[in-house]
């Protein structure tokens, strides 16, 4: 998966997030970003607040793309998504239920090794 389709994910399940999505494009010129810098810019701050209200709709999302055995995209949901979500996750344990195999296993390993259990 390139770069610019792991991006373009964010928009077509979230479409709410289009109009900051494009904003964050626009700033990056003709570069292209990196899903890292996309990732943390538009999908954190969103999922910090939706994981609370919609945890199983932010769950499936990083699932499904862990689901693609993508290393790249699999770093970016570890590394950036995953390890951002683990400030809230520990005090809301309760929302780990609604994380996938896949999901739970990295989040495991994260909370595991930022002594976050």
């Amino acid at each position: 998966m390139t770069q610019s389709e792991l991006n373009d994910l964010i928009v077509e399940f979230f479409p709410e997030l289009k109009e900051k999505f494009d904003e964050e494009m626009a700033w990056w010129d003709i570069e292209e970003p990196g899903s890292h810098n996309i990732y943390g810019n538009v999908f954190n701050p969103f999922a910090i607040d939706e994981i609370l209200i919609d945890p199983k709709r932010i769950f499936d999302f990083i699932e499904f793309v862990l689901e693609k055995d993508d290393d790249y995209a699999t770093d970016v949901m570890i590394v950036t998504v995953l390890e951002f979500l683990t400030d809230v996750l520990r005090f809301r344990k309760d929302l780990i239920k609604f994380a996938g195999k896949r999901s739970k296993d990295a989040l495991d390993r994260l909370l595991d090794f930022f002594g976050r259990t």
